[in-house]
């Protein structure tokens, strides 16, 4: 069965829709203080479940870039937005617990290795549909990542935190929010959206004439 050609400035949106959610790990700081005087822990037990995530973003982000090409980015961007969803929803219900250990297990060590895996895929694949424009398309895709916290910590979550319906179940803001970003983050990475170029795929393998005059003319003065 064949596969329809996405459009490739399709495939650049959705990859930056992908890094949007994974970049709400930057809003990590509006909980922190929430979470320090909630739960009497102090600002380094808090900050630890941070660090976890940033710190297996590097391993996670390393594993998928080696076998990008072996499973290829559909499979591992819906794998990255999964277990990054997961952590939200383990971290959730680590508060409900009161467990750090289990807030340094969810979203730590599960969600950071989604978020590596997530992050490394997009990036790497709109570059190979836009030889022309990689410096371009790049680049709006990391802005999503950076986005992403903006979003979640001055629109999502002061929504849900001040909101009456949850301002007694203050700590389901972060079980509830795993729902949103888990399945946006899927539908992303779903479909044609994260799939490498083929051969068919012609219009992604031409340079217009007009780019490549540019670089040649760049490349004498360089």
């Amino acid at each position: 069965m064949s596969t329809a050609t996405p459009n490739r400035w399709l495939v650049a949106v959705m990859g930056t829709l992908l890094q949007l959610c994974l970049g709400t790990v930057y809003a990590w700081s509006y909980f922190q203080k929430p979470l320090v005087t909630s739960f009497n822990w102090s600002n380094t037990q808090a900050a630890w479940a941070f660090s976890l995530a940033i710190f297996f973003i590097g391993f996670s982000a390393a594993w998928g870039g080696m076998n990008l090409d072996k499973y290829g980015p559909k499979k591992l961007a819906i794998l990255g937005a999964a277990l990054y969803g997961l952590g939200w929803i383990l971290g959730g219900f680590a508060l409900s617990r009161q467990s750090l250990v289990l807030l340094y297990l969810g979203y730590g060590i599960v969600g950071g290795s989604g978020l590596g895996l997530g992050y490394v895929t997009p990036v790497a694949t709109v570059a190979k549909w836009f030889p022309d424009k990689k410096g371009l398309v790049t680049g709006m895709v990391i802005m999503g990542f950076g986005f992403g916290a903006l979003v979640l910590s001055k629109v999502i979550a002061p929504y849900w935190y001040h909101s009456p319906y949850l301002r007694s179940y203050r700590r389901g803001i972060y079980a509830e929010s795993a729902a949103g970003i888990c399945a946006t983050g899927l539908y992303a990475a779903g479909g044609n959206y994260c799939r490498a170029p083929t051969a068919a795929d012609s219009d992604c393998r031409r340079l217009p004439q007009i780019t490549t005059l540019y670089l040649y003319v760049a490349d004498f003065f360089l």
